[in-house]
């Protein structure tokens, strides 16, 4: 599945304007440490050159890398050289790769910033110590954009961008929309959609004594673990991250795919999915489906990069708790501030949520909202979901989602004869991009040793599409006919290859007839050199 990344390059902002924003922002938002802007410089003494001597002089991104490299005694004892020594060493991100390389994937002793929790858990800290002498320290004097980044993303009013004067995702109450109606308003035409009303037949809403909220699921779930980005916790863990995690700018997002195995499937009969959405057609491939379902959980100012669901499907998400704002693009364009390869296997943006507001949205809406020009105009879909709303994602559509309050939601990915067409297209033109199929243990242990340099792609997900077909062929083989007709042509580069593959086989299956079956040749080593690992 594509990674997000940092964006290549930077905000459309140009750079005097971006300290100018900065150095405004600072007096309405709390400065860490008595940490400030480089625009707030002006006039003002810096502390740098004397606190850090030569290390003064390097760019403040290479210091923090530097300062990356260093084990985590080594990086507490930098930070009692002096205040700028601190305020470096005292990064939460190198703190958190720090905690994360050590937990062995498990998040605990939550003690509200990663540099306390490592220090708390792997250091020698008394139980229970609430005062801090870091907290009092000032590093007042200390002016950089890259060290108040992150506490101004932390405090950036994101409820502000989803005015409602710019709403233009539509709200569809679902009791008045029947399976042929969604279909010709919203799922034909590709078309994104807020359901109302949508969770009244969950019990884990409408019901009081099993309404999901993060303190009733730990309690009635106090063993079970789930998974939260790169750590694994239980809900209780999570709760004390969540209710504590103010300062960061990226929150710990819990997106769980076995959460129903997890409850020992209690929570898979407190929900139900949308008649309006009809069959998931993966379900045909049994144990090997890809992952499908997902619990969400997190606080305010948490959630998803802009990205399109996996394998081309669609999906729905179910707003259990809390309020989520939605940015969304059509397949057709890309998010200012997103970089993809020309495959769109890779997928680069602004690592936080909030760097993208602060840096795109204002742009992006400017150009593609509804006061945009032309074939642009309407382009991005904003929208709030409400407690007890169901959103629609498209197939192919990009999408931004952030909880604007402490939510917790369901999600689930599927295929309908809607989108078939284009996961079947995907899987035939972008088989190493197929993600979260479990290939059964022989075939994935033969994958691996029939995989060698020169292949693009493990065999196991090679024969994903025409394993798709087959099954669709003998399952439902008039949606498997309807969808082949509205298929896109099969992309060039993909026809060349398998077209030399096929000469190939067929020369060697000559070379064999005529020889008798004692040795072969491979005739792949004919190809040509821009053929070669794929």
């Amino acid at each position: 599945m594509p990674v997000a990344t940092r964006p290549r390059s930077p905000s459309p902002s140009p750079p005097s304007s971006k300290k100018a924003k900065l150095g405004q922002d600072c007096h309405r938002h709390p400065a860490l440490y008595g940490i400030l802007p480089l625009g707030n410089a002006l006039g003002r003494t810096s502390i740098l050159p004397t606190s850090l001597g030569i290390l003064s002089r390097l760019p403040h991104e290479l210091l923090l890398h530097i300062l990356s490299l260093l084990p985590a005694p080594s990086l507490l004892t930098f930070s009692a050289i002096s205040k700028g020594a601190f305020a470096f060493a005292s990064y939460e991100a190198i703190w958190k790769d720090h905690y994360v390389e050590r937990a062995q994937g498990r998040l605990q002793g939550w003690r509200g910033s990663w540099r306390k929790s490592y220090i708390s858990r792997f250091g020698h800290v008394p139980e229970g110590m609430t005062d801090w002498p870091s907290d009092d320290v000032s590093c007042s004097g200390v002016f950089s954009d890259i060290l108040y980044q992150p506490q101004l993303c932390a405090s950036l009013p994101l409820a502000h961008y989803f005015s409602p004067k710019r709403h233009n995702i539509p709200r569809h109450a679902v009791s008045f929309l029947s399976r042929e109606e969604f279909a010709r308003l919203y799922a034909a035409p590709n078309e994104p959609v807020i359901l109302t009303g949508a969770l009244d037949t969950w019990s884990g809403y409408s019901d009081p004594s099993k309404r999901w909220t993060l303190d009733s699921l730990a309690a009635r779930f106090p063993d079970a673990t789930f998974q939260a980005e790169a750590l694994a916790c239980t809900l209780s863990e999570y709760a004390k991250y969540a209710r504590d995690c103010a300062g960061e700018d990226a929150p710990l997002y819990l997106f769980d795919s076995a959460f129903v195995e997890s409850t020992r499937g209690e929570l898979g009969e407190e929900y139900r999915v949308a008649d309006v959405f009809g069959e998931d057609l993966f379900s045909v491939f049994g144990e090997e489906r890809p992952n499908y379902r997902w619990l969400i959980i997190g606080p305010a100012r948490s959630g998803s990069t802009f990205h399109k669901d996996p394998n081309s499907t669609s999906a729905w998400n179910a707003a259990v708790q809390g309020t989520k704002g939605w940015v969304m693009f059509p397949p057709s364009v890309l998010p200012p501030g997103v970089y993809v390869s020309a495959d769109e296997g890779e997928v680069t943006s602004p690592m936080s949520l909030a760097e993208w507001f602060e840096g795109y949205f204002v742009e992006a809406w400017r150009r593609f909202g509804l006061g945009g020009k032309g074939e642009e105009r309407g382009k991005m879909r904003v929208g709030v979901q409400r407690e007890g709303d169901m959103v629609y994602v498209p197939s192919g559509w990009w999408h931004l989602v952030v909880n604007l309050s402490p939510s917790i939601a369901v999600t689930q990915n599927f295929v309908s004869r809607h989108e078939l067409a284009s996961v079947l297209t995907f899987m035939r033109d972008k088989p190493a991009q197929i993600s979260g199929f479990k290939a059964p243990p022989e075939l994935s242990a033969s994958a691996c040793m029939d995989l060698d340099q020169e292949d693009e792609v493990d065999p196991y997900r090679a024969g994903l599409y025409e394993r798709f077909v087959g099954l669709l062929r003998e399952k439902e083989p008039a949606l498997l006919e309807e969808a082949r007709e509205r298929m896109s042509p099969r992309r060039e580069e993909n026809v060349r290859k398998t077209e030399n593959r096929e000469a190939a086989k067929r020369r060697e299956d000559e070379v064999v007839a005529t020889k008798g079956s004692a040795f072969s040749f491979d005739f792949d080593l004919d190809l040509d050199e821009e053929d070669q690992g794929e």
